[in-house]
């Protein structure tokens, strides 16, 4: 049998035309070397490449097995986790007493759909085709902060958004566009830690001036964690991590010392001696603080307590907190416990993949969706400062849903494609 006749019988039996690539590529090499080493004992062309065919077995079984190898999976250990997730979403609206709850339990219905449609495409997507436009992605999300810098037409909080009709683009849908970007320029042998500092310092310096904290945070912790798995040396990777926690370092001295000698604004003084002496300010910035507090002391492991509500954040940045007030620790500690299986699940996969671009991707999602829930729980029991932080698929809001969406949707993705043979 000639080697293109038992290429295409092998093939024809793998339904998943992405894997049926991969193996016609891989067995091709695997026949030519097998061809070389035939021709190498001193047979013609023609009885070399039946012996090196010979050799594979039976196209049949070989294809039927390959089949069974590589066909796509669903990581179905993720998926339902994050079913319950979007389910439990109701319950932090149900609780909370405001005159428009129905409309908020209607668009949650909305929000969860795109949610669903936006993982199953992604998971459906071959995000190995992006690892070549590293470049692209830094510039497009350059370029949307530079557009809600330059062109804001929505001030919220502070916060400078751009309104495209019903859509409101924030600063946190850069985070996924760097992630892909960093994932495919830190995966590369040509690049240079120099290099990879200079780009994460330009954009670091842009979110800083938009501004918003969490994002900023959230930004510097994936950052640092994939330039630290990126493919720089051992030395670079050293030198970059003392330039960058020596600049946190300095940072927070310099916070100290402006908050000694009163050169920080009042209100920035008020945040911090609010989260290091809440009682002191519990009319004012210590407010949450204490009310934190008094919820977890006073809660019940089944059913709600009679603690005053929260703010009117309750379902959104501070839903946790929410969780444990209306339902008690047991339903909050089950929802953590869905969000921990989920975060070990990825990162037991991402240590199995073979691919850097694909590695460092998935170790790039884990650390954005590890920060929002680790900082999320954390700050509802008063261990780091409180800022606008979701916990995933639980908060309520359109963004903190499709940038979850993204982050699950880009780790099936990768999975889904986890047994093909790469080469």
């Amino acid at each position: 049998m000639k080697l293109n006749e038992f290429l295409q019988q092998v093939t024809s039996f793998i339904r998943s035309r992405e894997a049926k690539i991969e193996v016609e590529k891989e067995l091709t090499q695997h026949l030519k070397q097998a061809k070389k080493a035939w021709l190498a004992q001193g047979y013609s062309e023609d009885e070399a490449e039946h012996r090196a065919v010979a050799q594979m077995g039976s196209a049949t079984t070989l294809g039927q097995s390959l089949n069974k190898l590589h066909k796509p999976k669903v990581d179905w250990l993720i998926v339902v986790p994050i079913g319950l997730l979007l389910m439990l979403s109701f319950l932090p609206l149900l609780a909370v007493d405001l005159q428009y709850k129905s409309m908020l339990i209607e668009r949650n219905f909305i929000y969860i759909l795109l949610t669903i449609m936006m993982i199953t495409g992604l998971m459906l997507f071959d995000v190995r085709k992006v690892k070549n436009y590293g470049y692209y992605f830094y510039a497009a999300g350059i370029g949307l902060m530079l557009l809600i810098m330059c062109f804001p037409n929505l001030i919220v909080n502070g916060e400078s958004m751009l309104r495209v009709g019903p859509l409101r683009l924030h600063v946190w849908y850069t985070l996924p566009l760097f992630c892909i970007a960093w994932a495919a320029l830190f995966s590369k042998k040509s690049m240079k830690i120099w290099q990879a500092i200079v780009l994460a310092g330009f954009a670091f310096i842009l979110i800083a001036n938009i501004p918003n904290v969490p994002v900023l945070f959230i930004f510097s912790v994936m950052t640092f964690v994939m330039l630290l798995c990126g493919t720089f040396s051992k030395r670079e990777k050293i030198v970059a991590a003392t330039l960058i926690l020596g600049t946190v370092v300095a940072f927070f001295i310099s916070i100290f010392i402006m908050a000694k000698k009163g050169i920080l604004a009042p209100y920035q003084l008020a945040r911090i001696n609010g989260f290091l002496q809440p009682e002191m300010y519990m009319d004012t910035s210590g407010y949450l603080y204490v009310k934190f507090s008094s919820i977890i002391e006073n809660a019940n492991w089944i059913g709600g307590n009679k603690i005053q509500g929260l703010s009117p954040e309750a379902h959104t940045d501070f839903v946790f907190a929410h969780l444990i007030q209306s339902y008690g620790f047991a339903l909050a500690l089950f929802i953590a416990a869905l969000l921990l299986f989920v975060l070990i699940r990825i990162g037991i996969q991402s240590f199995s993949k073979p691919q850097t671009f694909s590695k460092l991707l998935v170790m790039g999602v884990l650390t954005l969706f590890a920060t929002q829930v680790v900082y999320a729980i954390a700050m509802t029991f008063g261990v780091v400062p409180l800022v606008s932080i979701p916990l995933p698929f639980i908060s309520y809001g359109l963004t903190p849903m499709l940038l979850n969406a993204c982050i699950i949707g880009v780790c099936l993705s990768v999975f889904r494609r986890k047994s093909y043979i790469f080469i």
